[in-house]
């Protein structure tokens, strides 16, 4: 009998530790590390811890294409690391930007002409920049999205992604006028990606966590 319970509690543990599988991701990190194996695993790298809840790290720094920040999230259940979330941010913070959703689409093209304005066209182009190079980076590390939701990919055909395409003009032209929203799957990991251009703001944000199936 006492093997028997004692053997139900080992499988139950072993079960426990494995609630959210060890699948490699982002800057040598694991989904279900826990919260201190992924800060001894981010000793070396060039970031800084931001904020720190119970259940969540935000860090700045080097996030590996570009300078940005990083929130990860830990399961409530067993603490282990689930989410990835980076952003790239080149422009004031969403609530600082002009209300330009109001109006006609005349009227809101206009308010974002006169921010583009204010801010200078080198700056535009040099923010358009970043977020080309971003997004150039990403095409050559996963290749073409196994999911476009949103977003036009430039190429020789629907089928093949030409990362050479992606210049100024066309990552202007993308996420001006749809924002772009993707999805790679590798290895037991999605990764969705998001890029915009808002008036004088550009962004873009990666977001890593275990494949979901039925997505």
């Amino acid at each position: 009998m006492k093997f028997v319970l004692m053997f139900a509690i080992v499988a139950s543990l072993a079960a426990a530790s494995e609630s959210t599988p060890r699948v490699q991701t982002w800057s040598g990190l694991s989904f279900g590390m826990t919260k201190e194996e992924v800060k001894i695993a981010l000793k070396g790298h060039n970031v800084t811890i931001t904020d720190e809840k119970n259940d969540s790290l935000a860090l700045s720094g080097d996030m590996g294409p570009a300078e940005g920040g990083a929130y990860l999230d830990f399961s409530a259940d067993d603490h282990k690391l689930r989410l990835i979330k980076l952003t790239f941010n080149y422009g004031l913070p969403p609530e600082d930007r002009p209300a330009t959703d109001r109006g006609s689409a005349e009227e809101q093209y206009g308010a974002c002409q006169a921010e583009i304005s204010r801010v200078g066209e080198d700056e535009s182009i040099r923010r358009v920049a970043k977020v080309a190079i971003i997004t150039r980076k990403y095409l050559e590390r996963y290749g073409r999205p196994f999911v476009t939701q949103q977003g036009r990919i430039p190429g020789d055909s629907a089928d093949t992604v030409s990362n050479s395409g992606w210049d100024l003009d066309i990552i202007h032209n993308e996420m001006w006028a749809y924002g772009v929203n993707w999805l790679w799957r590798e290895h037991g990991q999605q990764v969705k990606f998001g890029g915009y251009l808002i008036c004088r703001g550009a962004g873009i944000t990666v977001e890593y966590s275990l494949e979901d199936p039925g997505f």
